[in-house]
């Protein structure tokens, strides 16, 4: 029985753009937008791809998120800047403050933009690939609600919080782009709607014990931090230098992307950029980073394993397979997508 679609990326963009015109955003913003979902899908990160669209356009419709907003800048120096998002789209946010950041790191060496007031912006290794196609190192880093114990806790007081970190390369562009929880809680809730178990490790119940229930995990439960009490205190260091730095939202008073749609999320993204040609030789930089990576890989391999890969690597080259083969959608992702298509009056461009 068919369980899945295949769709080519480019007429997915035009399609998921035109759902975005309908509710309320400017051409080069759902353009923006759709690209981001759908690049998500092409690198097979599909806990972030258009599976997320229809809650996306609710939130656009009940007001939780605002359409068309007026980023302010509210502090800066040679080197620094905070933005207010005034309540918009994440992701278009983080991409101006990437800029921003970039941009400053041209004049100065380093760029660090704190994005404020703003909403769910997807993975932060959207933003810091952006530093590198102009040679720069980048970092992203997000708060959002509280989702996850404190160590020794039973209560969820942090987040799971997304980090990125990119470094320019000559074959290889080292790409980081995960949660500080064992994983992020998108994934649970696709093993959620699958029906399917989720594996030992990722996360316990609301009495703190292991479970491989999705169900269990969500109803009051937390994502397992990395490396225990290690991951805690990462995650608290981002909270430090995302929301508390922003001076805005925290704690309690950060939305989920799944509660009231009327309502605001809170999240504060913090991106950064290096020009690291102020510090190296690019050309001496990328040799050295290449041998390094090269040396990582001559290691022997575990049983069972081809070879060593180095971050990035593999959603490059899905990304490469998906480009000509097309993106692989379950059938309930698209009928969710079909469904907001007759609601807006937009032709699917899919059967």
């Amino acid at each position: 029985m068919k369980t899945e679609l295949i769709i080519a990326s480019n007429e997915l963009k035009e399609f998921v753009s035109e759902l975005f015109k309908k509710v309320g955003l400017v051409e080069n913003d759902a353009v923006i937008l759709a690209g981001n979902y759908v690049d998500n899908n092409l690198m097979g990160i599909d806990s972030h791809g258009v599976r997320l669209v229809p809650n996306c356009i609710r939130r656009l419709q009940e007001g939780g998120v605002n359409p068309r907003p007026q980023i302010r800048l509210e502090a800066e120096t040679v080197s620094t800047a905070r933005l207010d998002g005034d309540n918009g789209l994440g992701q278009l946010l983080a991409l101006a403050g990437m800029k921003l950041a970039m941009g400053k790191a041209k004049d100065t060496g380093i760029g660090l933009v704190v994005c404020t007031n703003t909403n769910n912006a997807g993975t932060m290794g959207s933003y810091t690939r952006i530093a590198l196609e102009e040679g720069m190192a980048g970092l992203a880093i997000a708060t959002t609600v509280p989702s996850m114990f404190a160590w020794r806790g039973l209560k969820r007081v942090i987040s799971n919080p997304p980090l990125s970190v990119s470094f320019p390369g000559r074959k290889t562009q080292f790409v980081i782009d995960f949660c500080l929880g064992s994983v992020a809680w998108n994934k649970i809730h696709v093993q959620r709607d699958k029906g399917e178990l989720i594996p030992d490790g990722w996360a316990v119940d609301r009495q703190g014990k292991p479970t491989t229930d999705p169900l269990k995990a969500a109803d009051g439960g937390s994502v397992i931090p990395i490396g225990g009490h290690k991951g805690y205190g990462l995650s608290l260091a981002i909270e430090l230098f995302t929301a508390i730095l922003g001076g805005k939202q925290f704690g309690k008073d950060i939305k989920g992307l799944f509660e009231d749609p009327s309502q605001g999320e809170g999240i504060t993204i913090t991106v950064g950029a290096l020009d690291v040609s102020k510090l190296i030789v690019p050309e001496l930089l990328y040799d050295r980073a290449e041998e390094l990576f090269q040396f990582i890989k001559s290691s022997p391999l575990k049983a069972g394993f081809a070879e060593v890969i180095i971050p990035g690597e593999p959603e490059e080259r899905i990304k490469k397979k998906r480009r000509e083969q097309g993106i692989p959608l379950p059938l309930e992702v698209t009928q969710a997508l079909k469904e907001c298509a007759a609601a807006l009056q937009v032709p699917t461009r899919f059967s």
